[in-house]
């Protein structure tokens, strides 16, 4: 029996979402988790449940190329907030259990069915199960109750390599989870409900041919013959144009397919739906159990890339205002800047560069004090040191910002 689970009752287990915005829950009640950093190294340690996580790693994936000087005692710091968050009712001498710290690293414990991904896998493998049984209307029940569970773009808000990582590997897991239900559906005859769906999932996974011969053969089953062959030149035209490529054998063979009518493509009667057997649920506001839909319905799904072009929207503009700051007030706000980004990355080289900056534009505004004394002439040294601190402080910290690049902190 795991240990968390022996010392305290399931209802006061903490329950996890990471298939979307990084949350946590006890009961129906979110858990507040802090500040971003204290967050993120909460995301490190879930994408590692259950297994240690040395504390360099933790560094190198919440700070990147900006580490701390002293980062064994920040993680230690953002750890002891987690602690305090996820276990309120633990004494602060009491070792903690849900999070503790092994000889190999940091360990969360995330029991059984307390993880929304791994809720999502568990459900996963049964619908396989259940397919490979060839018990179709159980296996798609199981398949929408698994992408139910998805609520955005997966550790949305958390930034860094393993984040990037983790996050185009469940994009990956939830498309094939997706293309696999389609594949279910039209094996049921449920083609006429499927167009739209198929359609919008072109768009989001354009390089998928799976899903491009999906939606050919829906479109096919559909009588809509001539709509299938163009849904066949878009996709040699995009393969062709992208890559210089050519489309799949197997979807090659399925355009000659339907230009010659084949009825092998004919579809099969369609299959009433049946309910499936119930995947292990996390019964979160934000995660409701979901109810068995109607073949009418399609899988659930989200807007194509919204939150990464939200995310790559902000940060352009984080960019352009960064950079249009000391550029135009010419330099004398540009130490600011580089101060704000000192503080976002907790880095004391930084902000040295900012004290810097900051010196360069008083020696300038001290220049020209002195120089307008009245009845008091400036002096050539008085003018050449002003205007020499003006410009290294408009180019160096317009510069500087620009390769800081603070669209990352957004």
């Amino acid at each position: 029996m795991d240990p968390v689970a022996e010392s305290r009752p399931p209802d006061r287990l903490p329950r996890f979402e990471i298939l979307g915005p990084l949350r946590a829950w006890y009961g129906d009640s979110e858990i507040q988790l802090g500040p971003g950093k204290q967050r993120a190294v909460l995301g490190v340690l879930l994408v590692n449940a259950n297994q240690p996580v040395p504390t360099h790693r933790v560094v190198d994936a919440v700070w990147a190329d900006e580490p701390p000087q002293n980062g064994s005692n920040v993680v230690q710091k953002y750890v002891a907030g987690l602690r305090r968050s996820l276990e309120p009712d633990r004494s602060p001498r009491t070792p903690g259990k849900l999070l503790s710290l092994t000889d190999a690293g940091y360990l969360l414990r995330v029991p059984p069915g307390h993880l929304d991904l791994d809720v999502f896998h568990e459900s996963v493998r049964r619908a396989r199960a259940a397919r490979t049984e060839r018990r179709l209307p159980d296996a798609a029940g199981q398949l929408r109750q698994a992408l139910a569970l998805w609520r955005g773009e997966p550790l949305s808000g958390l930034d860094g390599a393993l984040f990037d990582a983790t996050r185009d590997r469940l994009t990956e897991s939830r498309a094939a989870a997706m293309e696999e239900w389609a594949d279910i559906e039209l094996e049921l005859g449920h083609h006429r409900h499927l167009v739209g769906e198929l359609v919008r999932l072109v768009t989001e996974f354009p390089l998928r041919e799976r899903l491009r011969y999906l939606l050919m053969l829906a479109l096919y089953r559909c009588g809509r013959q001539a709509e299938a062959l163009a849904a066949y030149r878009d996709a040699r035209a995009f393969l062709s144009e992208e890559f210089g490529i050519e489309p799949s054998a197997q979807l090659q063979e399925l355009h000659q397919r339907i230009l010659h009518s084949d009825p092998g493509l004919d579809p099969p009667p369609p299959t009433p739906v049946t309910p499936p057997t119930p995947a292990p649920a996390m019964p979160a506001p934000s995660m409701p159990a979901p109810s068995m839909p109607a073949p009418t319905m399609p899988a659930p799904s989200m807007p194509p890339h919204t939150g990464v072009e939200r995310r790559r929207s902000r940060a352009w503009l984080a960019r352009i205002i960064g950079v249009l700051l000391p550029l135009l007030s010419f330099g004398l706000l540009g130490w600011g800047v580089v101060a704000y980004l000192a503080g976002r990355r907790e880095s004391r080289l930084l902000g040295l560069a900012a004290a810097g900056h900051l010196a360069l534009a008083v020696v300038f505004i001290v220049a020209v004090a002195l120089g307008a004394e009245p009845g008091q002439p400036p002096t050539p040294i008085t003018d050449a040191v002003g205007m020499t601190a003006l410009f290294l402080a408009w180019i160096g910290s317009t510069v500087h910002v620009a390769l800081l690049d603070p669209g990352r902190d957004v």
